[in-house]
C-alpha cells in the first residue's frame, strides 16, 4: 500500500443551497479518507442541492451525496457526513489509518502534535470561484475533556490567527470554513472540527470524534450514534469498526532507564501476544519527502538486504528517513515481526544500551521488564525474544562500531538498519546510502510550501539546504510572515539581511565542529523573539544527556510551571523546530541543536543542573526517592558531575542505601555506569575503581529477579571482605531489609582476582563445554538455548551460533588455524543407535563465518558412552578421534571414511580412552592396562607421524584412576565453565 501525504486528502467542501438560500453557499472542508469518499461535517452539506470538492491541485469536482450518510447537524447524533467525488483522475486512495481517543487512560495523558486542517475564511475571500488556502492549527487533545457529551477539545498551541475569543464559536469569525477538517495525530484521523458548537475557552477548537457513529452502551449520554454504523465503517474502509482503530495517546510504561522508553500499550501489563511492534516515531509536522533517497532505502529493504546504513552528517536527515521508513504500510508488510527501535547516541553508557535492550525484550515479550547482569546478558535475552519471522531493527545515532556490536549477528530473519555519522559502520557488509543536502525543490518546500526557488535561493545558498538548518529557517519565516503579516519576499528579504548582519554567508564545510558553530548562529535568529524566560527553558533542556527524552513531569519541575503550561512551551519549542516531540511523554533536543546550546551557554549548565538536584532532593536521602521519580536515578551520577558536586556522588557510591536501591531498579549495569561518571570526574578513586571490578564479576548473581532473591544480602555478601571497598562502605546495616543472610567472614567462592568478567552464554542451562579461538579473541561454548555459540572474548558479541531441534551438543573444538569448528551431537544427522547396541553420536565440521556445514560422520562412543574424544591435527587437515575406543583419523570434506591408526586384534584396540595432537611430537593415545595392586596401569601410544602406517612406540605401568582427559595444551588464559 503506497503513502499518501495528508496534504494530498484534505479538500474544500462547498455546499450550494439553491438561489433562493441566504447564503447560497455554505463552505467548509473534508478529507480523503479512501477512494473518493470525503469525511466532512454534516451542518455543511445537510440539505444542498449540490455539493462540489475543490482538490488540493485547486480543481473543482462535482460530488455525490446520499443522505443515508449525512448525520444530525444538530444533534442527538453526530455531525458528520460523506460525500464521494465523482469519477476523477487522481483521487482513488488507499483507506487513511483511523484512531480512537483513549478516554479510559491511567494517566490521562493527551494526545500529543494534532493538527486541525482545512480551508478558514481568513485563507481567501468567500465565492465559489475563489480559491482558499490550507491553514494548520497545532496542538494537543486532553482526553478528560468533555467527558459528559463525547466531543473533543483540541488545545490549540500554534495557529497563524487568534481564535475568537471567550466561547464565541468558529463559524461566526474569521475561523469560518474549518468544519469538516480532519484532525489528525501520528498519521491517523481522530475526527473532524465543528465550527458552530460552543467551545472550552479562547484558545480550543470543538471535534467530534469518529466514535460518535456508534452508540456507546456504557455512556448512553454521548448520543445515539447512526442509524447504521456498519455501513458507514465499510464506506470509510474499516469495516472491522473501532475495535481495528489504534489508541491514542499509546498506553506506556518505564522498561528501563528514561531513554529506554518503549511503548507497549497497557499500563503495568504485558503487551497482547501477536500483537507486532512499530515503534518507529512519528514524522515532524515539517516532514518532506525526499524521494530519490526514499526509493533506494525502499528498494535495499525490498531486496531482504542483512544490513543498510544511512550515514551523513549531523541533522541531515537519516533519522527521519529511518522513520519514514519504518512507518510504511509496504515495509510492515514485508517485516510481519514487526519494526524495532532503538537510539545510541555518542558514547553509550552501559545502563543505556542495557536499557535499550530490555526495552527491546519488553516490547517482544509483553512481559515486564527484567534487570540484566550487563550487555551481554541482555543482548542474550533479545536475541532468544526475536521472532522467527522477518523483522526489521533501527539502530538511529551510532558513532562506533563497538556500540553496535550487541545488535549485530541476530539471525537470518532479521534485518538492521543504521544511521551514523560515520561511513564504513558496516566493514563494507550490506548497502550504505549517503545523505546529504536536499535539492532545491525539497529544501523549498521545507523552507516554505508556497515559496518559489528564485524567491529563497539566497537561503537556499546560505543553508547549503542543510535540513536541520533549513527547518529552523522556516520556523523564523513562518513567524515573520503570521506575526508580521510579511509576503514570503519580505520574510526572506528580512531573513537574508539579518544573516548578512550576523556574518554568515554559508553554511557549509560541515564537520563535527562546523556544525555546532553554524547551527548555534541560526539558534540565535530562532530564539530572539522569544521571551527571555523561554529562552532559558530551551537552554535548560541541553543541560540533560545527550538524546535523552526529558519527561514532562520533570520539566514541571525544572521550568517551576504547571503541567499546562510546560506543555504550551513544549509545543512552542516543537513548533519553531527546537526541540522533538516523537515521544508522547516527553521533549527531546537534537544532538547537534543540544551541542549549541551548550557551546552558547556553558556555565549554564552547571546551574541547571544544580538547581534541578535541589528540587528533586528526597529528605530521607537518594535512595528514597519516590514512585515516578526513581526513574531520575538513571541521571543522578551525570548532573552531580556536571554541577559539580562530585564529592556528593563519591559519598554515595559508598552509601550501601544507594548502592542497594542502585541495584534493584537499574542492575548492575546502571550502577557500573555511574561508577564510570564518578571516575571520569576523579580516576584515582581507588575505591570506586575497586567496586566496579567488584560489580563486573559477580554481575551474573546481583540482578533482583533471579529466583526472587533480594539483591540487598546479594551485594553484602559479595564485597564483605573486598579489600579496599568494605571497609569504605557506610549504612550497611541501615540497608539491611531485616531477613536474609549476614556475613561474619569472607565466602570462600569468592571469585579469584585473576577473573576478568562473568557473563551468560547459555540463558537455559548450564555451559557444558568451551574452546578458546587460536587467535584468543573468541570463544566457541556449548549449552542450551542456543546451543552452540561463538562469542568475543568479553561475551558482547556473538558471531555466530547454532540451534537444532534433534539433537543436543555436546563439543566443540577450533581448528588451530581457526577458520573450522568440529562439534560433537549425541544424534541428529544418524541414527541414534547402530546395530550391536553400541551408542552413537554426530561428529560434523563447520565454517563458522559462513554457518554452512562442511563435512559429517558417525562415531561410536564405545560402552560407557563417555564424551567422544577428539583433536585436530596441527596443519587443520584432519581430525584424530575414538571411535568404539579405537583411535582413527578423519579429514572432514574429503570424502573418505574413519581410518583405523591400530590394527585388527591390537591389544589396546578398544581400550583408548584419550587422545591429544602435539604441534611437534606427534599423536599421544592414552589406554587403560591391566588391574594391578596398584590401580589401573595405563598405556600410552605416541605416533610422530601418524600417516606413516608405522605401529605407535608404547609406554607403560603407569598408574592412573580410570578413563580422563589427557592433553597437551597450553595457554595464557585459561577459560572455567561452572
Amino acid at each position: 500500500m503506497r503513502e499518501v501525504p495528508l496534504a494530498s486528502r484534505v479538500v474544500e467542501v462547498i455546499a450550494d443551497h439553491g438561489p433562493s438560500a441566504s447564503p447560497r453557499f455554505r463552505y467548509g472542508s473534508g478529507c480523503v479518507v479512501v477512494g473518493r469518499v470525503v469525511l466532512t461535517a454534516a451542518h455543511v452539506v445537510a440539505d444542498a442541492g449540490r455539493v462540489q470538492v475543490r482538490g488540493p491541485d485547486k480543481t473543482l469536482y462535482s460530488a455525490r451525496m446520499d443522505g443515508e450518510f449525512v448525520g444530525e447537524p444538530h444533534g442527538p447524533g453526530p455531525d458528520l457526513a460523506l460525500v464521494e467525488i465523482d469519477h476523477a483522475a487522481g483521487f482513488d486512495l488507499p483507506a487513511m489509518d483511523l484512531a480512537v481517543v483513549d478516554r479510559d487512560s491511567v494517566d490521562a495523558e493527551p494526545v500529543q502534535r494534532c493538527h486541525a486542517v482545512g480551508y478558514p475564511w481568513f485563507a481567501e475571500r468567500p465565492s465559489p470561484g475563489a480559491v482558499r488556502d490550507t491553514v494548520d492549527a497545532y496542538g494537543h487533545v486532553p482526553v478528560l475533556s468533555r467527558l459528559a457529551s463525547g466531543l473533543l477539545s483540541m488545545q490549540v498551541t500554534s495557529a497563524p490567527r487568534e481564535l475568537p475569543q471567550g466561547q464565541e464559536s468558529l463559524g461566526k469569525s474569521q475561523w469560518s470554513g474549518m468544519s469538516g477538517a480532519p484532525v489528525v495525530a501520528d498519521s491517523a484521523l481522530l475526527g473532524v472540527v465543528i465550527e458552530h458548537a460552543a467551545r472550552e475557552g479562547p484558545s480550543t477548537i470543538t471535534l467530534t470524534p469518529l466514535t460518535a457513529l456508534e452508540h456507546d452502551p456504557n455512556r448512553p449520554q454521548w448520543g445515539p450514534g447512526v442509524a447504521n454504523p456498519a455501513a458507514w465503517w465499510d464506506r470509510l474502509g474499516a469495516g472491522g469498526g473501532p475495535a481495528g482503530f489504534r489508541r491514542l495517546p499509546p498506553r506506556r510504561v518505564q522498561a528501563g532507564v528514561v531513554h529506554g522508553d518503549v511503548v507497549i500499550h497497557e499500563t503495568g501489563r504485558p503487551t497482547a501476544p501477536g500483537r507486532t511492534p512499530a515503534m518507529a516515531p512519528a514524522l515532524s509536522s515539517h516532514f518532506v519527502h525526499r524521494f530519490a533517497l526514499q526509493r533506494r532505502i525502499a528498494d535495499a529493504l525490498r531486496s531482504r538486504t542483512r544490513q543498510l546504513s544511512l550515514c551523513g552528517a549531523g541533522g541531515f536527515g537519516k533519522t527521519t528517513l529511518a522513520s519514514w521508513a519504518g512507518r510504511q504500510a509496504e515495509v510492515r508488510e514485508l517485516f510481519p515481526g514487526g519494526v524495532l527501535w532503538v537510539e545510541l547516541g555518542q558514547n553509550p553508557s552501559a545502563e543505556r544500551t542495557v536499557g535499550a535492550l530490555t526495552g527491546l525484550v519488553t516490547v517482544l515479550t509483553g512481559s515486564p521488564p527484567n534487570t540484566y547482569a550487563d550487555v551481554a546478558s541482555a543482548a542474550h535475552a533479545f536475541r532468544a525474544a526475536l521472532p522467527e519471522r522477518p523483522t526489521l531493527l533501527v539502530v538511529d545515532d551510532v558513532w562506533n562500531a563497538v556500540d553496535l556490536r550487541p545488535f549485530l549477528d541476530l539471525g537470518e530473519q532479521t534485518t538492521l538498519l543504521v544511521t551514523s555519522r560515520r561511513s564504513g559502520l558496516l566493514n563494507g557488509a550490506g548497502t550504505e546510502i549517503h545523505v546529504d543536502g536536499m535539492n532545491d525543490h525539497e529544501a523549498t518546500e521545507l523552507l516554505i510550501a508556497d515559496g518559489e526557488t528564485g524567491t529563497l535561493g539566497p537561503l537556499l545558498r546560505r543553508s547549503r539546504r542543510w535540513p536541520l538548518a533549513l527547518v529552523m529557517l522556516s520556523g523564523i519565516l513562518r513567524g515573520l510572515a503570521d506575526r508580521h503579516a510579511m509576503t514570503t519576499d519580505e520574510a526572506v528579504a528580512a531573513l537574508v539581511d539579518e544573516l548578512d548582519d550576523q556574518g554568515i554567508t554559508t553554511l557549509d564545510e560541515l564537520s563535527d565542529t562546523d556544525l555546532v558553530r553554524n547551527i548555534s548562529r541560526t539558534l540565535e535568529l530562532s530564539l530572539t523573539d522569544l521571551p527571555a524566560a523561554t529562552r532559558q527553558r530551551l537552554v535548560a533542556l541541553a543541560a540533560f544527556p545527550e538524546g535523552e527524552v526529558v519527561p514532562y513531569w520533570l520539566l514541571e519541575r525544572l521550568w517551576g510551571l504547571s503541567a499546562l503550561r510546560v506543555r504550551t512551551e513544549a509545543d512552542r519549542f516543537v513548533s519553531r523546530s527546537l526541540a522533538l516531540a516523537t515521544h508522547t511523554d516527553g521533549l527531546q533536543l537534537h544532538d547537534v541543536t543540544r551541542e549549541a546550546l551548550r557551546h552558547r551557554e556553558p556555565t549554564r549548565m552547571a546551574e541547571v543542573s544544580a538547581g534541578l538536584l535541589d528540587r528533586m532532593r528526597p529528605a530521607g536521602g537518594w535512595h528514597r526517592l519516590p514512585g515516578a521519580e526513581a526513574l531520575f536515578a538513571s541521571g543522578l551520577a551525570f548532573h552531580l558531575r556536571q554541577a559539580g558536586r562530585v564529592d556528593e556522588l563519591a559519598g554515595l557510591l559508598r552509601d550501601m542505601r544507594f548502592l542497594v536501591a542502585r541495584l534493584g531498579s537499574g542492575g548492575p549495569a546502571a550502577l557500573e555506569s555511574d561508577v564510570e561518571e564518578h571516575l571520569g570526574a576523579r580516576g584515582d578513586d581507588g575505591y570506586a575503581r575497586a567496586l566496579r571490578e567488584s560489580v563486573r564479576r559477580a554481575g551474573h548473581l546481583l540482578t533482583a529477579y533471579r529466583g526472587g532473591t533480594e539483591v540487598g544480602p546479594t551485594l553484602e555478601i559479595r564485597l564483605f571482605g573486598q579489600r579496599g571497598v568494605w571497609e569504605e562502605l557506610r549504612y550497611v546495616e541501615e540497608a539491611r531489609s531485616g531477613h536474609g543472610l549476614i556475613p561474619l567472614l569472607a565466602m570462600p567462592d569468592h571469585d579469584n582476582q585473576a577473573l576478568l568478567r562473568s557473563f551468560p552464554v547459555h540463558g537455559d542451562g548450564s555451559c557444558l563445554a568451551i574452546d578458546w579461538h587460536p587467535d584468543g579473541d573468541r570463544l566457541a561454548t556449548v549449552g542450551h538455548g542456543p546451543q552452540l555459540q561463538v562469542v568475543s572474548a568479553d561475551g558482547r558479541h556473538v558471531s555466530y551460533s547454532v540451534t537444532t531441534d534433534n539433537a543436543r551438543i555436546e563439543g566443540v573444538r577450533w581448528s588451530p588455524d581457526g577458520t573450522r569448528t568440529a562439534i560433537t551431537s549425541d544424534t541428529g544427522t544418524y541414527p541414534f543407535h547402530l546395530p550391536g547396541g553400541r551408542a552413537t553420536c554426530t561428529l560434523a565440521v563447520h565454517d563458522p563465518e559462513s554457518g554452512t556445514e562442511i563435512a559429517a560422520t558417525v562415531v561410536r562412543r564405545g560402552p560407557d558412552r563417555a564424551h567422544l574424544a577428539l583433536s585436530w591435527a596441527p596443519d587443520s587437515h584432519c581430525l584424530a578421534v575414538l571411535h568404539d575406543r579405537i583411535p582413527m583419523l578423519w579429514a572432514p570434506g574429503a570424502g573418505t571414511p574413519l581410518t583405523p591408526l591400530l590394527a585388527e586384534g591390537d591389544e589396546s584396540a578398544g581400550l583408548c580412552d584419550a587422545l591429544a595432537w602435539h604441534p611437534e611430537h606427534g599423536l599421544l593415545v592414552h589406554a587403560v592396562g591391566r588391574d594391578s595392586p596398584r590401580g589401573w596401569e595405563g598405556i600410552l601410544l605416541r605416533w610422530a607421524d601418524p600417516f606413516s602406517g608405522e605401529p605407535p612406540p608404547r609406554s607403560g605401568g603407569m598408574a592412573t584412576s580410570g578413563a580422563g582427559r589427557r592433553s597437551w595444551r597450553g595457554g595464557p588464559v585459561p577459560a572455567l565453565s561452572r
